[in-house]
């Protein structure tokens, strides 16, 4: 039927041609048999003015008619061949799509899942096709689940964390992204979901890692700073009262602008080596507090790309008791 049709759509302009031609044959016929005012040759091939007239007429509504039905079909054919080419690439998007998709209606009832989703829950889409979203949430988080739901449906959109079951009662974090839209004349929800395990097995061996640093840091008896290329202090971790400005006079200045050049341009050097290298840079130096000169070590490392942390240790004391074992030794 569809090849018939087709066909026909083809050649409306032939048809129309036809007509025409049928037309002027049974107009020829009637005046000839009918009126009997000529012989049929004479009709077809030499008619009268009148005749030709109406014949003509006749035949111009019927081809142009003709052309604009065929413009009609063909803007049609046009029409069905766009939106079936923009089916099939809707179809090849949603079924390769690396984000697991599906989508139902406003009562949860499955309509369509594509390959990811199938492969990402453990089910056949058969099976998934027979399903309500609620049975892809484990218990724990259903009223949850029914809240995300409701919210959809209010506001038309939504984006969270969520729990979801595998056929194998696995659970797993996803990100949801769930909105309404139009799809064959009616409302419904199509829902993206992205596997998060890793990422929040990374995010929590991130924050043992950095729960470990900081006891780590807070079991160092010594300063600990931390600065950036040009040598503004970002951060510092250590004792108030072995630091000679309180701190917030120094993070976020510069080192130019609050130590004495000749340290300043040490430590800037090292930041410099130590960024350069990627190795651990050690010197001392000495800096006169309370009218007393005392001695310090500092370890410098990168870390964080264009970053240094310092720490530095009260090394005075140690000077001081080496000074009195040489002098000792220089006696004996």
């Amino acid at each position: 039927m569809n090849t018939v049709l087709s066909k026909i759509e083809g050649n409306i302009i032939w048809i129309g041609l036809g007509l025409c031609a049928a037309f002027w044959a049974l107009d020829a016929a009637v005046h000839a048999f009918l009126f009997q005012e000529s012989n049929f040759a004479d009709q077809v091939f030499s008619p009268s003015s009148t005749s030709i007239w109406i014949r003509t007429l006749v035949s111009f509504i019927l081809i142009s008619s003709s052309s604009f039905i065929q413009s009609i079909l063909s803007k049609r054919k046009r029409a069905v061949e766009a939106l079936r080419e923009s089916e099939r690439k809707f179809s090849s998007l949603f079924h390769l799509s690396n984000e697991a998709i599906f989508i139902h209606d406003l009562s949860g009832n499955m309509i369509d899942v594509n390959n990811k989703a199938a492969e990402l829950f453990g089910y056949g889409r058969t099976e998934m096709l027979s399903m309500k979203v609620l049975q892809l949430h484990p218990a724990s988080v259903l009223p949850d689940s029914r809240k995300a739901f409701d919210a959809i449906q209010r506001e038309g959109a939504v984006n969270l964390e969520l729990d979801f079951v595998r056929k194998d009662a696995t659970v797993f974090s996803a990100e949801l992204s769930a909105s309404v839209i139009d799809l064959g004349g009616g409302k419904v929800i199509q829902g993206l979901v992205r596997d998060i395990t890793e990422r929040k097995l990374a995010e929590e061996r991130l924050l043992k890692s950095e729960a470990k640093t900081r006891a780590i840091l807070n079991a160092i008896p010594d300063m600990v700073f931390q600065l950036d290329r040009n040598g503004t202090f970002l951060s510092y971790k250590g004792a108030k009262k072995d630091l000679v400005l309180p701190e917030e006079n120094f993070i976020g200045v510069k080192i130019v602008n609050v130590m004495p050049s000749y340290i300043a341009d040490q430590v800037l050097t090292h930041i410099k080596q130590a960024l350069a290298t990627r190795e651990i840079q050690v010197f001392e130096y000495q800096l006169e507090i309370n009218d007393e000169m005392r001695q310090y070590e500092s370890r410098m490392t990168a870390c964080n790309g264009d970053e240094v942390v310092a720490i530095i240790r009260d090394i005075t004391g140690r000077h001081k008791s080496e000074y009195l074992q040489s002098e000792e030794a220089s006696r004996a």
